[in-house]
């Protein structure tokens, strides 16, 4: 391989009954309405629809069996979305994995691809 970098790359999924119900859409889309409380900013950042947000959201608590976040009823101050404590667990818990699955990707492609390191 002539000036051709080999690397690694790795998307982590957290499936139930092999459906898919945690991966890095989600996982961002919680981070942001995490910073924001607004589902709705988070879901302008991410330019996806808010809908689509609600389906993701939904679906991943129904395969869970609990609240990934907390709304709260708008007023003089408005309203907005909070992570639950499973919500901020799953997501920090998740981070975690993802980023040993990573790392452990990219230590061992030198190992199972020599190729990798010229």
């Amino acid at each position: 391989m002539s000036n051709k970098q080999m690397t690694a790359s790795t998307s982590v999924r957290i499936r139930v009954n092999d459906t898919k119900v945690f991966g890095p859409g989600i996982a961002e889309l919680l981070e942001r309405i995490d910073r924001c409380e607004s589902i709705r900013t988070a879901t302008t950042e991410m330019k996806i629809a808010y809908s689509k947000a609600w389906t993701m959201l939904r679906s991943c608590e129904a395969a869970l069996g609990y609240p990934l976040i907390e709304r709260k009823v708008g007023g003089a101050g408005g309203g907005g979305s909070v992570l639950t404590a499973e919500g901020r667990s799953l997501l920090e818990r998740y981070r975690r994995w993802e980023a040993d699955c990573k790392e452990y990707a990219r230590t061992h492609l030198a190992e199972l691809f020599p190729e990798a390191a010229k």
